[in-house]
């Protein structure tokens, strides 16, 4: 067996390991339960189940809106009174993606899970492509499979992509970058900047702040050594283009439809509203979320003209998202600033609860109630980010002494870093940066495997050095004769 098929078949044999565990997570580790529409009070009757709710609810029903030709359309008025009214409080990604398995019939919420759980075969072999292309070589190959292994086996990337949110989307989406931007960075091709492009458009159209991918090419393919600008332009340029033409449709779309000026999402007042209140600032919650929007909320009455009831401003004129988000936002920024003396603590809070550093036991215990994300599989989850990072931050080391790319590992990361000091620091939001620790992880694991495997092929000569006799030379045998 050639070493190309022997590393191929390992990698595939990585993501049929990692399906299996997806799948063993969605039909007996952590079973769906679906609450009846418009119910308040549903107790799930397994403790370990998943029900359908929050931001699952909203991204399950929005696809089938959108299959059903309502657009992206509120999937809790769609689903609770068959009103179509106009959303931007998620990014269009999650939603679109689900929306191609609802048109072909697979509309329930097992089968948006399933097809959440493909993406995986995607992140691992993108993590693993990327690897292979980063290193080269036999060290290349073990990184790969070592990239493969790790993303398959990771609780981080398993959890989520079995819960029906939108990160299963954007690790994908970010693994295929990673592979793209490193193929561009060494072939400076315009097809793989296209793919890069694209591929960071998609990031972008999933996790809002992953926007960031665009200056990460830009800073691969200028600040190359030896390179010539306008070439290395050219192709940022491509790229930039590119993604552009899969965000700028929703941008125009958020644009026309909302009151409000909206690029690309409608809940950052929410976002910053939940961060903002003596609950998150000090006490049990430091660093973490909260209801802290306590009002006034818009008034509500009923449209004579469709029947449904519609939220209108003190005036009785109607609003919509857009500006149901402005008070939330107001009293945020008005929270933030009455308060700067304590923003460097909170924001250390949110940071060290992100990355496992502060009050990781409670942290975890409040992914486990808080955002449903598995008793046991957060545990786990707690101890695998550990890992990732020591072996992640070795993994860079090693890449930085060989001049190879670290821009987009950093990059990922200090999005994810930035995006909890400016809400709160629970963990879905590091899911990309943590596709992106694992890559450099895989270049820590082939370095250790090279080093291990040539001691002992070292050692193996030493042994049979020392047990094979030298033969005498000519001379010795000649002298030995004449005496």
């Amino acid at each position: 067996m050639t070493p190309a098929r022997r590393v191929t078949l390992l990698i595939v044999a990585a993501m049929t390991v990692g399906m299996g565990i997806r799948v063993a997570n969605m039909v007996w580790w952590r079973p769906l339960e679906v609450p009846p529409i418009g119910s308040t009070s549903f107790k799930p009757a397994d403790p370990d189940a998943l029900v359908l709710g929050g931001d699952a609810f909203t991204y399950h029903h929005q696809a089938n809106a959108l299959a059903n030709g309502d657009g992206y359309a509120d999937g809790y008025r769609y689903a609770n009174l068959g009103d179509v009214a106009p959303s931007a409080s998620h990014p269009p990604g999650f939603s679109t993606y689900l929306s191609l398995f609802s048109l072909v019939g697979l509309d329930s919420p097992t089968d948006h899970r399933v097809a959440s759980s493909l993406l995986s075969l995607v992140t691992i072999a993108g993590v693993a492509g990327a690897a292979r292309r980063l290193l080269g070589g036999v060290a290349g190959d073990r990184a790969a499979v070592a990239g493969a292994w790790l993303v398959a086996l990771a609780p981080a990337v398993w959890i989520n992509d079995t819960m029906l949110l939108s990160e299963s989307l954007a690790q994908a989406a970010v693994a295929v970058f990673l592979y793209a931007s490193i193929r561009l960075w060494k072939e400076r091709s315009w097809p793989w900047a296209a793919v890069a492009g694209v591929a960071a458009g998609i990031a972008t159209l999933t996790r809002n702040e992953q926007i960031v991918l665009f200056g990460v090419l830009l800073v691969m393919v200028v600040a190359r050594r030896g390179e010539r600008i306008k070439d290395s332009l050219h192709l940022a340029v491509v790229a930039g283009l590119c993604g552009a033409v899969l965000i700028v449709p929703w941008v125009a779309r958020n644009l026309v439809t909302f009151q409000h000026t909206t690029i690309l999402t409608t809940g950052t007042g929410a976002a910053l509203s939940a961060a903002s209140c003596p609950q998150t600032y000090s006490g049990a919650s430091l660093g973490w979320y909260y209801n802290c929007f306590d009002g006034p909320y818009p008034d509500k009455v009923v449209d004579p003209r469709t029947g449904f009831t519609i939220e209108v401003d003190s005036q009785g004129r109607p609003i919509d998202e857009s500006g149901r988000d402005i008070e939330p936002m107001k009293q945020a920024k008005a929270w933030i600033l009455d308060h700067r003396s304590e923003y460097p603590k909170v924001v250390a809070a949110r940071v060290g609860r992100l990355w496992g550093w502060f009050r990781p036991a409670q942290t975890t215990r409040f992914e486990i109630a808080l955002e449903s994300r598995g008793a046991w599989q957060s545990w786990a989850a707690l101890v695998g980010l550990y890992l990732t990072e020591i072996s992640g931050i070795a993994g860079l080391v090693i890449m930085r002494r060989r001049r190879l790319p670290i821009s987009p590992v950093l990059a990922l990361v200090g999005v994810a870093t930035f995006g909890a000091a400016i809400t709160f620091g629970v963990g879905r939001y590091r899911s990309t940066a943590e596709i992106a620790l694992l890559l450099a992880s895989s270049v820590a694991v082939s370095t250790a495997w090279s080093s291990v495997t040539s001691s002992i092929a070292g050692r193996r000569h030493l042994d049979h050095s020392a047990s094979t006799p030298i033969p005498p030379s000519t001379t010795q045998t000649t002298s030995a004769a004449t005496r």
